[in-house]
Parts: C-alpha cells; sequence; structure tokens
C-alpha cells in the first residue's frame, strides 16, 4: 500500500471537462434540431432550436436558455420570435449570450417588402426573466440575404454575419455592428465588407467579437496563392467606426481549406476552423495578439482524424482552452460527430480529451456548434432523436461530481478530473488524463495498482482522511 506522503502531488488546477449533462427541449418535437447552435457563459447556456414549432407557427424557430442551478443545468426560458415570428423565420439558426444579454438571428424574416432579408434579436435579463430588447436589421438589407446567419456578442456591442449579402458580388458577405450606445437603445454603428472583397468569398460565415476586436470568417476567399483556403479578417473599434485591421491567413494553406468556417475570439486569441484540410480531415489555428499584429501560433489537428471527420466545422475558445466540433467524426456511427478540447500550456497547445456523447448514435451530427467558457463546454447535437427524430440535443461538460463515499472503490480505465471517495480501500489501475486534477480519497488506504499511469501534466493528490462512512 501507498500512502500520501509519497504520492502527494500539487493539485487545485484548472479543472477539467470531465462530467457530462445532456439537455434538452422541454417541449421537444419532431426535426426541431434543437443544438444547431449553442453558447455559453458562466452559469448561462443557450440553445437554438430553428426549426421548432411549438409556438404555434411552423418552423419560425426557438431559443432556450438554461441555467446552472445547484450544479445542474436547467431550463429556465424559451424564447420565441417577438410577435410569434412567421412560417419558416428559423429563429435559432445562430445564438450567442455574454454577461445577461443573448442575440438570436433568424434568417428568413421578412420586412419592408424584402423575402428572406433576416433579422437578429437582442434579449437581456437573468434567471426566467429575459426580456426582448431589441430587434436588429440592417439598413440596407435586400431579399436573400439571411441577415443572422451568424451573430455574436460582447456586452451592448454586437455583430452580425451577412454571407449571402453582394455588395462586392453574389455572396461577396459582409458583416453588420451594432451596439447599445449610452444605453439608449441598439443602432447600426456600421457595416463591413473585406478589403479584398469578391463574389462567393461568403465573408460573415460566422462571426465573433471580444471587448473592441471582431473576427469575421471568409471561408471561400481566395486566400492564399490563389487556393481559395480561406481566410479571417480583424477589425478593432476606433470611435464609431470598426476598421479592418488584418487579413489573416494559415501558413499551411491548401486548396479549398476553408479557413474562417467557423471562428471565435477571446482577448488575445483568436480560433478559426478549417474543415477541409487534408481531405476534409480539418484543422483549426489559433492567432495570437502580439503587440499590434495578430500572428498564428498553433495549429490543432486531432490525434485519431480521418478524412472528412470535417475537425474545425465549428469552434471556440477561453482562456487556457480550447473547443473543436467534429461532427462527421463516426466513432459513435456514421457522422455521429465529436468534440475535441485543447489546453494551452505555456506556448503550446496539447489534446486534452475527446468527447462524444453517451448516448450518441449515427447522423447526430454531435459538433455542428460548440462553444467553452471557464470550466464548462458546451456542444450541440441537432440530429439526435431521444423521442421524436431529429428533435435533438446539448452537452454540457464540467467538472466532474465527488463520487460517493462506497466502502471499497476500484477504478480503471481513464479517470477523468474530480475526487473519488471510498471508506475503507480504493484502489487504482487506470491512467489519469494529461492535465487532468484528481483526488483519491480514503481514510482506510489508497492503492495504485499495476498498470496506474500518471501521464505528463497530470496532477494527483491523495487524502487519508476525510471519507468516513
Amino acid at each position: 500500500m501507498r500512502y500520501a506522503a509519497i504520492l502527494t502531488l500539487l493539485i487545485f488546477c484548472q479543472a477539467l471537462f470531465g462530467q457530462e449533462q445532456e439537455i434538452n427541449a422541454g417541449d421537444a418535437e419532431f426535426a426541431d434540431l434543437f443544438g444547431y447552435s449553442v453558447a455559453i457563459d458562466g452559469d448561462y447556456a443557450i440553445v437554438g432550436a430553428p426549426l421548432q414549432s411549438g409556438f404555434g407557427t411552423n418552423k419560425a424557430g426557438a431559443a432556450y436558455i438554461f441555467q446552472r442551478i445547484g450544479g445542474v443545468w436547467t431550463q429556465v426560458k424559451k424564447l420565441v420570435p417577438p410577435w410569434g415570428g412567421a412560417l419558416g423565420d428559423q429563429f435559432g439558426y445562430s445564438v450567442d449570450i455574454t454577461g445577461g444579454y443573448v442575440i438570436v438571428g433568424a434568417i428568413n424574416v421578412d420586412y419592408g417588402g424584402k423575402t428572406d432579408m433576416g433579422a437578429a434579436y437582442i434579449f437581456s435579463g437573468s434567471g426566467s426573466n429575459w426580456y426582448h430588447e431589441a430587434t436588429l436589421r440592417p439598413a440596407d438589407g435586400d431579399d436573400n440575404d439571411h441577415f443572422g446567419k451568424s451573430v455574436g456578442i460582447s456586452g451592448t456591442r454586437a455583430v452580425v454575419g451577412v454571407p449571402d449579402d453582394d455588395d462586392h458580388g453574389s455572396k461577396s458577405g459582409s458583416a453588420y455592428f451594432f451596439e447599445d450606445y449610452y444605453a439608449n437603445g441598439w443602432i447600426q454603428i456600421d457595416k463591413v465588407t473585406a478589403s479584398d472583397a469578391d463574389a462567393g468569398d461568403v465573408f460573415g460565415a460566422d462571426v465573433s467579437i471580444s471587448g473592441d476586436y471582431a473576427v469575421v470568417g471568409a471561408p471561400s476567399n481566395v486566400g492564399v496563392d490563389y487556393l481559395w483556403s480561406g481566410a479571417i479578417y480583424v477589425f478593432k473599434r476606433w470611435g464609431m467606426s470598426w476598421t479592418e485591421e488584418e487579413k489573416l491567413v494559415h501558413d499551411d494553406a491548401d486548396v479549398f481549406d476553408r479557413l474562417g468556417e467557423s471562428v471565435d475570439i477571446f482577448g488575445p486569441q483568436i480560433i478559426a476552423g478549417a474543415p477541409f484540410v487534408s481531405d476534409k480531415t480539418g484543422a483549426a489555428y489559433i492567432f495570437s495578439l502580439n503587440g499590434y499584429d495578430w500572428t498564428q501560433t498553433a495549429k490543432l489537428t486531432a490525434s485519431d482524424g480521418e478524412p472528412h471527420d470535417k475537425f474545425g466545422n465549428s469552434v471556440g475558445i477561453t482562456t487556457g482552452f480550447a473547443a473543436v466540433g467534429t461532427a462527421r467524426d463516426d466513432d459513435n456511427g456514421t457522422d455521429a460527430g465529436a468534440k475535441y478540447l485543447f489546453e494551452e500550456v505555456g506556448a503550446a497547445w496539447s489534446q486534452l480529451v475527446k468527447h462524444t456523447a453517451s448516448d450518441g448514435a449515427a447522423n447526430d451530427l454531435f459538433g455542428t456548434d460548440v462553444d467553452i467558457d471557464g470550466s464548462h463546454a458546451i456542444a450541440g447535437a441537432p440530429y439526435h432523436t431521444e423521442v421524436s427524430s431529429d428533435e435533438g440535443a446539448a452537452y454540457i461538460y464540467g467538472p466532474t461530481l465527488a463520487a460517493a463515499c462506497a466502502a471499497m472503490m476500484s477504478l480503471d480505465g481513464t479517470i477523468a478530473t474530480g475526487t473519488y471517495q471510498a471508506g475503507t480501500q480504493l484502489m487504482v489501475s487506470g491512467k489519469i488524463l494529461t492535465s487532468s486534477d484528481v483526488t483519491l480519497q480514503s481514510p482506510g488506504s489508497v492503492e495504485l495498482m499495476a498498470g496506474f499511469e500518471l501521464q505528463a501534466g497530470a496532477t494527483l493528490q491523495v487524502l487519508m482522511a476525510g471519507c468516513d462512512e
């Protein structure tokens, strides 16, 4: 038997994402596509269901807000289009959440005689009290713009992507910036297009905003050496306008990589997905702000990636961690999907864990959209069937809850973050995840068996008290 004095290593680092909770709409119906869009911020998450019909209007769409209460993610509000919406609006096609505000895109809203012009909606609140605060529309909207295909919000600033805008040729794309200007209401501050805009770029395919910076993806842009490899554009707010700071491309660009199909920005870091890299195996790239310049600092790939997985179809980033969706992964069946989490250690990024849904099945497309914030990550599986076909689901991953204090416990296999407790004896023969924080706790004995492995970066603490039956 081996005791605490020998085994104790420093722990209490950032918790891992080992505990899964599946969340579903309280009024799920056939083909709602709940989980088509997801976002998470602190104790709140929002999930879009763009084909939901429960409000009484066929496929008008909905979005659902969940709150973490007592460690459990609980639906606290269903958001619907103001005034009920209309047939096929697809409210919930895109979502984002930050600090008491949410934004929801509805790509097929008709307005002012313009068909499928699109709109986005701002709600504010907390708990179960969320209120419609503003409807965002483009000042120059047109038929089939589908304004709201992508949305982002940061405090009282928002960005809306419009990849189908035709200002510089068919589907050249644009992005609009809005602000709750001095708390006097949300107004359009600026409209931007790429400095080298061209037909088919789909600039605005994805957008994200963080403080004074925003990033816009253009996955069909010519990119590097006329490879049509894709690009992302960084904008900075100066006064009452947003100015293009840099166009970024990846170092190993190749034909039709589609860099910028997904983007996220948090503080001084950007992540951009390129799901068509290496025969659609996919990759994601991290760019960091160094002084006044953004430079590529990492390339993320799946340890078990295969052609057509499309790793990078969705991405998210927060301090020290990144999430990458791989909706075509086949571990749980064809196109069941997966999500990978990466950790930044020093100047390097390493794969931390791969998640697949505990009840995943073929064609769920788990990882269609992902997001990450603090110690929680979320992934949508819009084609998951719980009761009704394609009703959809979402999965949130956070710190593992402590195990019950059983008399005897034997652990084997991969051991995720958390506290494992036994009243008399605890035996371990598995391996601790890279960079995992694990506490083994038993007042009797804790024994590490043959085959136990503590991987590089993992942390372990053994306690010989505190768990008496």
